[in-house]
């Protein structure tokens, strides 16, 4: 509300056991870490601040935080179960990773 108080929104579906959640520099796409599901799920962030949920992609196990390079082309992973980061391309069109 404009006098800076919350006021409830609608959900999203996630991947299970989300564990964070992280804007793109662009300001135009949320990733969310889903540590049980082992997936990164992608959402546009609409003009009035909605997610519209894109297509999930397969990460490390137990994907914990997100990252990105400052330009805004490349999304990284920390997977805590597999000791690994998993690294993504990002389409500036769409959000989706590769």
């Amino acid at each position: 509300a404009g006098d800076g108080t919350l006021t409830a929104g609608t959900s999203v579906p996630t991947g299970a056991t989300p564990a964070c959640v992280a804007v793109d520099p662009t300001g135009k796409f949320a990733y969310a870490a889903n540590w049980g599901a082992n997936t990164v799920s992608v959402y546009k962030i609409e003009a009035d601040g909605s997610l519209t949920a894109g297509t999930a992609v397969a990460a490390g196990e137990n994907p914990v935080s997100i990252a990105f390079d400052p330009s805004g082309k490349f999304l990284y992973v920390a997977n805590q179960g597999s000791n690994s980061v998993s690294v993504f391309s990002i389409d500036p069109t769409t959000g989706a990773l590769q």
